[in-house]
């Protein structure tokens, strides 16, 4: 069973997301589908916490190489 993730979820998580990845979700099921992401829940919980974690509860556009 294939997991769906809407507009209103990644608002719930990440209330400040920059409209670009708003858009990015709101337009890529297909893609999220064919990686197979949404095949389980947990599969999906992981994605999500590294996507919020890595940009900053998606508010981060471009890495900071700056180490």
């Amino acid at each position: 069973m294939s997991q769906d993730i809407s507009v209103e979820t990644i608002l719930r998580l990440a209330p400040s997301a920059r409209s670009s990845y708003r858009e990015a979700f709101e337009n890529g099921q297909s893609i999220l589908d064919g990686s197979g992401i949404l095949t389980t829940g947990l599969r999906l919980a992981h994605f999500m916490a590294q996507v919020l974690h890595e940009s900053g509860g998606l508010t981060i556009q471009f890495e900071n190489l700056n180490y």
